[in-house]
């Protein structure tokens, strides 16, 4: 396995208990992320979820950048980020 040539990387912040779903999610989401050029990213955090409410099976856009646990394509490194960081 490659790792360099990965199509994207999960970064997590250290702290971070991830749900037993969590790479699926990701693995759900990795396709959007390729096909779709206006997607930053998929996040796996959301400040406004509650479990009694909403649509599980759902993936929303937000206009802000949810941190602690996302998915960054490839793409996103390598055109906007990589000389950056």
């Amino acid at each position: 396995l490659d790792f360099f040539k990965a199509p994207g990387v999960i970064v997590v912040e250290d702290d971070l208990v991830v749900s037993p779903d969590f790479f699926s999610y990701f693995a759900a989401a990795a396709p959007a992320l390729e096909r779709d050029p206006t997607l930053f990213l998929a996040s796996a955090w959301n400040d406004n979820g509650f479990s009694e409410s909403g649509d599980a099976g759902a993936l929303r856009r937000s206009l802000w950048f949810p941190g602690l646990g996302w998915l960054l394509p490839r793409r996103l490194w390598e055109t906007e980020l990589k000389d950056q960081w």
